[in-house]
């Protein structure tokens, strides 16, 4: 698809760094990841991710309006996805999608994780995105770890010792 299908097909179309002018549609997103369910707590969320260092906020804008938010982090050698929301009027667009290649090649050769609940998993396995652990929550479901490493060629350790 050329990006002028895509911009009629979705409208114009933005992904970058979140500006703090869209935190208040950031937070309207967001309000739905926090546990009361509030505005104010999400809000709160989002001050806090920006205090953090090394967190990088990235905003999809669809037809002027606030589609998505995707929060990262690097961690040592890995990048670590802290979450992702696509508004749920624009949900099975490719939205959820942009934002995570766009993490995702952000991250370039680093390996990428992420937790994620039940409901979630199925879009994270189509995104080759591998299960390496699960934790049992207080309310009986489960919440998955999950790990992507970019494909490259591998060697055999006798293939390595060749080069080196």
């Amino acid at each position: 698809m050329t990006t002028d299908e895509r911009a009629t097909a979705g409208g114009e179309r933005s992904l970058a760094p979140l500006d703090i002018a869209q935190d208040p549609a950031a937070a309207r997103l967001l309000a739905g990841c926090v546990a009361d369910g509030s505005v104010a707590s999400a809000a709160e969320m989002l001050a806090g991710l920006r205090a953090t260092e090394g967190v990088d906020l990235t905003g999809l804008v669809v037809a002027g309006e606030l589609a998505g938010v995707s929060a990262t982090r690097r961690i040592g050698m890995t990048m670590e996805l802290m979450l992702l929301v696509v508004a749920v009027s624009t949900r099975r667009r490719g939205h959820g999608k942009e934002l995570l290649i766009e993490a995702l090649v952000r991250a370039g050769r680093r390996p990428t994780v992420t937790e994620v609940c039940e409901e979630d998993l199925p879009f994270y396995q189509t995104m080759r995105f591998k299960p390496v652990a699960r934790r049992r929550q207080p309310d009986g479901s489960f919440r998955y770890r999950l790990g992507w490493h970019p494909p490259g060629q591998r060697t055999s350790p006798a293939e390595a010792a060749d080069n080196q």
